[in-house]
């Protein structure tokens, strides 16, 4: 497969004489990969999450982008693609201190403006522990 931008493309196959063309589209994706099944906050760390993206253009830039994760954990958010419109990088994150539910991580192309998403859900959590002092307290 060459390396193609996400979209409509078109493949033209000939011999000398006889010329077949025949279209397909490309879609961009993205992939939010994590072992954590239940995303919890207030900033709850969830290990080290993969970030997959496909279908974009050759050598661009594709910037990722969601308001679930604190600022401080998201510091990868641009991921410059292969000569197959590909890319991946991994971050440990921390849930940021908002409402729960469905979140959404959106990667847009810089050159191509193709853009992917997917979804996930953060849950609200409570921890109970011991304090320093002897105290319950929770989270």
């Amino acid at each position: 497969m060459p390396a193609m931008p996400g979209g409509a493309q078109t493949i033209t196959v000939s011999d000398g004489t006889n010329t077949v063309n025949t279209a397909f589209s490309v879609t961009p994706s993205i992939t939010f990969t994590d072992t954590n099944t239940n995303y919890g906050f207030p900033e709850q760390n969830i290990g080290s999450a993969t970030f997959s993206v496909t279908g974009f253009g050759a050598s661009e830039t594709v910037t990722v982008a969601t308001t679930a994760f604190t600022t401080a954990s998201f510091a990868t958010t641009s991921c410059p693609t292969s000569t197959l419109g590909s890319c991946s990088f991994s971050d440990t994150l921390v849930i940021a201190d908002q409402n729960g539910g469905s979140k959404t991580m959106t990667a847009t192309g810089s050159t191509s403006t193709l853009t992917a998403s997917t979804t996930f859900t953060v849950n609200p959590w409570a921890a109970f522990y011991n304090s320093a002092s002897g105290t319950t307290a929770y989270s």
